[in-house]
């Protein structure tokens, strides 16, 4: 034992030999800079950790301990940052390429703004209420799913940005999903969370998905602009031709009117940019799974409750529609048969007759509501 406290230094020796004062050495102890241990109610420094301090002084300022990464888009290197996982919290450094990095998270002088890279990471992790996650987390012995991309790189399927710890070499070429396997999650499959993605992936290995919400705050605000109109703006200042931009519009708005679908916002919607040349493009309709009035109950389908709150432009579904501005693509006889057709694949599923019969006839109706609107 007597060994072993000599390895250790009071809080007052340790104050002494570093030149700093009691309250200094506790906040040193508290923030991780220094080792030590609490014996008999006393705090005892590790005499190692005394010496690392004394060879390489921390920095003046306080103490910002944790792990450093270099933030990357592919093989181009993005930004330094610093993630401390006791509070969850981001650092940025330096920054080595503002137009490469995820939107938002570069001020216009050039510096990574913490918070916002905080968030962008937090909406890319898989959401806290996904079914699963709770057991998920507990397997791995984490406290919330965004740190659960730290055990993986940061790698997804979504877009080309990962983490490389700073020091350590890694190549693009030899880590990303598009080009590797990565274990549990191939086909589409995670142990833990059920699947995953059943779908093709919709970008290619030097392409990203940014989804309209980001687009939007990466833009000016205009007092009183419809979000419409701001969508159209922003895609046009990214060089997307307006006209192409409304006839995508127009056919999302029409796909969810027929569907009834509910969650239309501003994450499922967006543009996928090209990594390399920087350049913009529409991305495919995903994501309408809330959609054919899934979330109504039995005395709903039994009253013939065909309602459903739109999104993102309107919350009445026929004031939504008034948006659909380009329908030269459209030929709405072309749905004579879709009723039919989308409730024999429903009927594969645990759905009861009268169930059906209730989609069918909604569906029946959203068809006429958008031959009525093309009809005008």
């Amino acid at each position: 034992m007597v060994d072993r406290m000599e390895r250790y230094a009071s809080i007052q020796e340790a104050a002494g030999r570093l030149s700093i004062s009691a309250q200094a050495v506790h906040k040193r102890i508290k923030s991780g800079t220094l080792d030590a241990v609490k014996l008999n109610g006393r705090w005892l420094v590790d005499e190692s950790s005394i010496e690392r301090a004394l060879i390489d002084p921390p920095r003046k300022g306080r103490p910002w301990p944790g792990v450093s990464y270099v933030l990357m888009n592919g093989r181009y290197p993005v930004m330094e940052f610093t993630y401390r996982l006791e509070t969850m919290t981001f650092k940025t450094g330096e920054v080595f390429d503002a137009l490469r990095a995820p939107i938002g998270t570069v001020s216009g002088s050039g510096r990574g703004k913490n918070a916002a890279l905080k968030d962008w990471w937090e909406r890319r992790s898989i959401p806290k209420g996904r079914e699963g996650m709770d057991r998920k987390l507990q397997r791995l012995g984490l406290r919330d799913p965004a740190q659960i991309p730290f055990r993986n790189l940061g790698l997804s399927l979504t877009n080309q940005y990962w983490i490389c710890p700073v020091n350590e070499t890694l190549r693009w070429e030899d880590i990303n999903y598009f080009q590797n396997d990565f274990g549990s999650a191939t086909d589409g499959w995670d142990e833990g969370l059920g699947v995953a993605s059943a779908c093709p992936c919709f970008v290619s290995s030097s392409e990203e998905y940014v989804p309209m919400s980001l687009v939007l705050d990466s833009e000016r605000k205009r007092a009183g602009e419809p979000i419409y109109d701001a969508v159209v703006r922003a895609c046009v200042n990214l060089g997307i031709q307006r006209e192409k931009v409304e006839r995508f519009l127009a056919k999302m708005i029409v796909t969810d009117s027929i569907l009834a679908n509910t969650d239309r916002h501003l994450r499922n919607f967006g543009l996928i940019r090209n990594i390399d040349d920087l350049s913009w493009r529409l991305a495919p309709l995903f994501d309408t799974g809330n959609s054919l009035w899934y979330d109504k109950d039995e005395s709903a389908v039994a009253r013939g409750d065909h309602s459903f709150v739109a999104r993102p432009f309107e919350g009445v579904p026929n004031r939504q529609l008034s948006y659909a501005s380009i329908l030269d693509w459209l030929d709405i006889s072309q749905f004579d048969d879709f009723p039919e057709r989308a409730c024999d694949i429903l009927a594969d599923g645990d759905l009861s007759r009268w169930r059906l019969d209730y989609l069918r006839t909604g569906i029946r109706h959203r068809l006429d509501v958008v031959k009525e609107f093309c009809d005008r």
